[in-house]
């Protein structure tokens, strides 16, 4: 044998020795080849349309790796292709590797579930905090928020403990224990615990206790620091499909200066593969490493219905410890757990089916994708059901006119709130006011859909004798209430009346002789504890200019000039707005209340009149020529604008439900105009208050004041 074969022969050894699964086709795993190319086929269709910037994925099944394979770029801006073995930020895929860590000191004693968070932390030691427990923090029934870190500088923070005094400050929104409230706070502070029960720092102890041993070699909480990994590490990207916009370079600084709990590390598909083994009880190659089967029962116990989306069909998502669990509602108690994993925000997502001996991973680079869901529905249509001796009909195809006779305007009974559904791009939509918009997707069974960001969510519509269709029913598990199609506006008052009112009332007729306005107000968003000021400059409803000075991360300002707009976010570059954006950043306008909503719409209609706490109401539906639609409720007397109802488009969070009340209503040269406002953004920024300090007249506007600002 040559040298150079043996170097080969060596070579290849040694790399089949480094790999944690050994390879196998597809049939000697009783896989179809044509189940595995339809799922690379459909990744691919997402790369080519820019659905995701790049992705990988894996199938293992009995140990063995199936399938392999990555698509699109590393990093896009410098042409850097996607290759199987890349490193991601694994965001909340954390979770996890913190609970092995913790499931380790709880089987040695210590740390106890039952114990209280205040007898170790301080800052927990208070009336509000005192009852949670190891055990809440375990299953995200602590109470506590999402997160304290928006608008903060983690190096500011310098550590942990931090972190632990803003989430006891913050204090549970339920009682501990009664109800599942998804929350990085939660993890942090279970990762500050383990840190000083362990007597090493959080980083120290998953290094030693469960990376190592389990052999997650491209697993760390710095890669960029590392040469090895850092040559492999992915950009990371946010937006949306077709807009998405690096927000992370391997070469930019740090974004995490410690390692955080609920969201700090980063690692590779496989090396998350091998983790997930030992989940599912078995030992890692070459180590005698294995969680005690005890604490694995324990934490793979299903404890609370979660509210995260899911593709499955067939199964139910709820949360163990620090994992979250699919569930069979219809099987043996001791088999309901068919499958468990966990997601990432960053784009990544890995599941085991322990009974099935299969791992299924899917990695992106790209925030809040919402393909994680639909690989997930995929996956099982083609994987997953076939193993379980349930094979899922594909779903039933419709032509546009069959879509549009669901479409309409849906009467919810019970909440006295309307539901739409609406053809958009060729498919159906759902939205609830303020809440939500998602695609539905066709079942097998003619009228039946499901919500594509939850499969377990299903819509099934009623026809009449005649084949039309006058409601639907929505439910998750059974039950449900049936919405009825709402056919004609209500008798009195009629939309003329209405809009007579509310012109009569707030004054409009006044609106065109105001002149320009200058204001400010102060604005908290108390779930996130962030805190910003506001300067602002109006003249009518085309004119707007405003800047808004947050907490943390810097001055946000917004301009608007007739069929002009522009915006330029906290630290981020001067953009011009299209015709969708400024209708909807009319809603930070103080005269939308009281536009001509005849003109602003291009469909205006009322929708109901119904009572609330002895009050006649009434719901009106405008919907724009671009943008969301609005629904206000409204007083059916004075036409007062009540509240408002809509969807914005956040950068990183993608469409967001939204409601704003509007009261403190003052005069202002015979206008009224509402001098609060509080709402709700369905997602993660939660409740806010706005109230304004300052309003008055002023003729002196600076003359370029709604021009195209410069870039800051």
């Amino acid at each position: 044998m040559s040298a150079a074969l043996l170097a080969l022969g060596l070579t290849a050894l040694l790399q089949a020795a480094s790999e944690p699964f050994e390879r196998a086709s597809a049939e000697s795993q009783g896989l179809e080849p044509r189940a595995i190319e339809a799922l690379d086929q459909l990744v691919k269709s997402w790369v080519a349309s820019d659905t995701v910037v790049g992705a990988e994925w894996a199938v293992i099944r009995r140990d063995r790796l199936v399938h392999h394979a990555a698509f699109g770029w590393r990093d896009r801006e410098s042409q850097q292709a996607l290759k199987p073995g890349s490193i991601y930020c694994l965001r909340s895929m954390t979770k996890p590797v913190v609970g092995a860590a913790a499931q380790l000191l709880l089987a040695d004693g210590r740390l106890k579930r039952d114990s209280a968070v205040a007898e170790h932390f301080a800052p927990f030691d208070s009336e509000r905090t005192r009852a949670i427990t190891v055990e809440h923090l375990l299953t995200h029934s602590s109470g506590l928020g999402l997160s304290s870190l928006p608008g903060r500088n983690l190096a500011d923070l310098g550590g942990l403990d931090a972190i632990v005094e803003l989430a006891a400050a913050a204090g549970p929104a339920h009682a501990p224990g009664s109800a599942f409230r998804y929350s990085d706070d939660a993890a942090d502070v279970l990762g500050a615990l383990l840190a000083q029960r362990s007597g090493a720092s959080l980083e120290e102890l998953l290094r030693s206790s469960v990376l190592a041993p389990c052999g997650m070699d491209s697993t760390s909480a710095a890669p960029w620091s590392e040469p090895k990994l850092r040559e492999r590490l992915c950009s990371a990207y946010i937006g949306e499909p077709g807009a998405w916009r690096r927000y992370y370079a391997p070469d930019d600084p740090a974004p995490f200066p410690f390692l955080l709990a609920s969201q700090g590390l980063y690692g590779s598909v496989l090396d998350y593969a091998a983790f997930l083994r030992v989940w599912q009880g078995r030992r890692a190659p070459r180590s005698q490493f294995a969680l005690p089967p005890e604490q694995l029962a324990r934490a793979l116990t299903p404890r609370h219905r979660a509210s995260l989306a899911t593709g499955f069909r067939s199964l139910e998502c709820w949360y163990g410890e620090l994992m979250t669990l699919w569930i069979d509602p219809a099987a043996p108690a001791q088999a309901r757990v068919v499958a468990f994993g966990h997601g990432g925000s960053d784009g990544t997502k890995a599941w085991a089916f322990p009974q099935l001996e299969l791992t299924v991973l899917y990695f992106t680079q790209c925030r809040n994708t919402g393909t994680l869901v639909e690989f997930e529905s995929a996956f099982e249509r083609e994987l997953v059901a076939p193993l379980r001796g349930r094979a899922q009909a594909g779903p039933r195809s419709y032509a546009a006119g069959e879509l549009a006779e669901f479409a309409g305007d849906y009467w919810e009974a019970d909440d006295q709130r309307t539901q739409h559904v609406t053809v958009r791009d060729r498919a159906l939509w759902l939205e609830r006011p303020g809440a939500w918009q998602l695609e539905l997707v066709a079942a097998a069974e003619r009228d039946r859909f499901h919500l594509r960001l939850s499969a377990a969510t299903r819509v099934e519509f009623e026809r009449d004798e005649r084949g039309r269709v006058i409601a639907f029913k929505g439910s998750r598990s059974g039950g449900g209430e049936r919405l009825t199609r709402i056919d004609a506006p209500p008798p009195s008052p009629t939309l003329a009346e209405l809009l007579a009112a509310k012109r009569e009332h707030l004054g409009e007729s006044q609106l065109a002789h105001l002149g320009p306005v200058r204001a400010a107000a102060q604005t908290s968003f108390s779930s996130i504890g962030l805190t910003g000021s506001c300067e602002l400059m109006f003249n009518g409803l085309a004119q707007l200019a405003s800047t808004w000075q947050w907490q943390g991360p810097g001055p946000e300002r917004l301009t608007l000039n007739g069929a002009e707009g522009w915006r330029q976010p906290p630290g981020g570059e001067l953009a011009p707005l299209d015709a969708a954006a400024r209708f909807e950043a009319l809603v930070d306008h103080p005269l939308l209340p009281l536009a001509d909503w005849s003109e602003l719409y291009a469909e205006l209609r009322v929708l109901a009149r119904f009572e609330r706490e002895e009050r006649a109401l009434c719901l009106v539906r405008g919907v724009p020529a671009h943008g969301a639609p609005h629904t206000w409720t409204v007083d059916a007397t004075s036409g007062e604008p009540l509240s408002l109802q809509t969807q914005l488009r956040v950068p990183g969070l993608g469409e967001v439900g939204l409601r704003v009340e509007y009261s403190d209503w003052r005069e202002l040269g015979g206008v009224k105009l509402p001098q609060r406002q509080n709402g709700r953004f369905s997602r993660a920024l939660g409740e806010f208050e706005s109230r304004w300090t300052s309003c008055e007249r002023a003729p002196q506007l600076p003359p370029d004041t709604f021009a195209r600002p410069r870039q800051r």
